[in-house]
Parts: C-alpha cells; sequence; structure tokens
C-alpha cells in the first residue's frame, strides 16, 4: 500500500517505531517498511567501547553485539501501520 503527498519526517512530526541492538531484527523491519512503501529515518549510535584514539577494539566484559544501537522513527499518522508492518515481520 503506496501513500501519496509524504512530508519529509522532522521532529515534530515523527514517532519512534523501534529502538534495538538486534541488527537482524533492524534490517527485518526496515525492508518491511520499505516493501510496505512507509518513509521511515533511521538514528543509529555507537555505544561500545573501541575508539581509534587509544587503540582499544572492546573493554574487558564488553557484548560486541550490542555495541550499537538502532532506532526506527516513521510518521505519526503512519505509526499503527507501521507497527503492524513490522510485527508480521517478526513474526
Amino acid at each position: 500500500m503506496k501513500r501519496k503527498g509524504i512530508r519529509m519526517l522532522t521532529i515534530f512530526n515523527r514517532a519512534e517505531l523501534l529502538i534495538t541492538f538486534d541488527a537482524a531484527l533492524y534490517g527485518r523491519c526496515t525492508g518491511a517498511l520499505a516493501a510496505a512503501g512507509i518513509p521511515y529515518r533511521v538514528r543509529t549510535q555507537y555505544t561500545g567501547h573501541a575508539s581509534r584514539r587509544n587503540g582499544m577494539w572492546a573493554a574487558v566484559g564488553e557484548n560486541l553485539n550490542c555495541s550499537v544501537s538502532y532506532r526506527i522513527y516513521v510518521a505519526r499518522k503512519d505509526l499503527e501501520w507501521a507497527k503492524h508492518v513490522c510485527r508480521r515481520a517478526w513474526n
């Protein structure tokens, strides 16, 4: 179902759909949103300890699978439809 007349997603008209550390879940959800024609915006944030400055790749005991957080935003008017689409992709 493609929607016409989509405006740009801004901080004022978007809602947070998903926050995850799982790259596979992120990929399934964004793929489903794209297939459904729902515009989305992604923010990623590295939360690990590694840096080029200190030359370390990880801290002792750090879970490298949880080093990047993914946030997916959609337009507020599309939030319920986006939830439905992503739930179908998760199962």
